[in-house]
């Protein structure tokens, strides 16, 4: 509503899957189990896989994070470059929660964490389909809370209404030198 441009890498993420060598890793990786009928890859199979409270878990995480990672990188790199040469002066928002694990706060100028209590985690993740214990699974795969608010120039409570979270943003906004 300000004016940046948002980049999804969740949404990038999904697009990746589709690239015929990143499947072929996957497969190579996880076998066929882990692909629908029609080709496509089962998300929450490799989730199962992923996010298994076990070192097996852990080991399929890291290599499934060194097969997506890089073309995901790589198509936001694409993204802002289009973006910047339309208008080099337009601010691109990365919405990542995964930025510090995957190394791309190296492509930010700021970084922004958005918190809420766990309570509300929960709730957002139970809209998702998931449940405390994988939300919890899904937590214990990344970088801790407290170094994402930590490695951020900027902190947003998202604990209160929308207009108190937009109030948030907008001061932020404003306080830019764009």
């Amino acid at each position: 509503e300000l004016g940046a441009v948002v980049l999804d890498a969740d949404a990038a993420g999904h697009e990746v899957l589709h690239d015929e060598r990143v499947q072929a890793a996957i497969r190579k990786r996880f076998g066929d189990a882990v692909f629908n009928k029609d080709g496509s890859v089962n998300r929450r199979a490799v989730a199962a896989i992923v996010f298994a409270d076990t070192e097996d878990g852990a080991a399929a995480l890291d290599d499934l994070e060194a097969i997506v990672h890089p073309p995901i990188g790589r198509r936001l790199e694409k993204q802002i470059d289009e973006v910047k040469k339309q208008d080099a002066d337009k601010a691109v928002v990365l919405d990542a929660a995964i930025l510090l694990k995957a190394g791309w706060d190296n492509i930010c100028t700021q970084i922004i964490f958005v918190d809420v209590p766990r309570a509300v985690r929960i709730q957002r993740a139970a809209a998702r389909g998931w449940s405390p214990d994988e939300l919890d699974a899904r937590d214990a795969r990344q970088t801790p809370i407290d170094q994402k608010r930590a490695a951020a120039d900027v902190v947003i409570d998202n604990s209160g209404d929308l207009a108190d979270t937009f109030a948030q943003v907008d001061q932020f906004w404003h306080s830019l030198d764009l």
